[in-house]
């Protein structure tokens, strides 16, 4: 069975660094270097760290491999299960979607920092 953390990394890397639902960019590295870099606070730069989404919960007995993972950040993995019962994935795709369009999700619009 693939380690997940390697899965993770392929999924992170095939998403260019964007969440799979709100497609902002995400950090697998330092927080505080993505912080810098995107003008955000550190408690901001936490909610974006990525994270292995299991599309099939392993509760629900989804299985830890590539197909049932895709990269996630954190305040997107954990609001969708915070519901009583998790939103399918395409739904929950669509709510977030729709709650980013009229400025009700998380509201982080990164800019990166030029150094220098």
């Amino acid at each position: 069975m693939p380690n997940t953390r390697k899965i993770l990394d392929v999924c992170f890397n095939s998403q260019s660094g964007r969440c799979h639902y709100c497609r902002t960019p995400m950090w697998r590295g330092s927080p505080a270097d993505f912080a810098t870099v995107h003008a955000i606070s550190l408690a901001s730069a936490g909610q974006l760290q990525a994270t292995a989404e299991h599309l099939i919960p392993r509760s629900e007995g989804g299985p830890n491999t590539a197909a049932n993972i895709v990269a996630a950040c954190r305040y997107c993995n954990t609001h969708r299960h915070k519901a009583r019962a998790a939103l399918l994935p395409e739904m929950y795709l669509r709510k977030v979607r729709k709650r980013l369009l009229s400025g009700k999700w998380h509201r982080m619009l990164l800019t990166s920092v030029e150094s220098g």
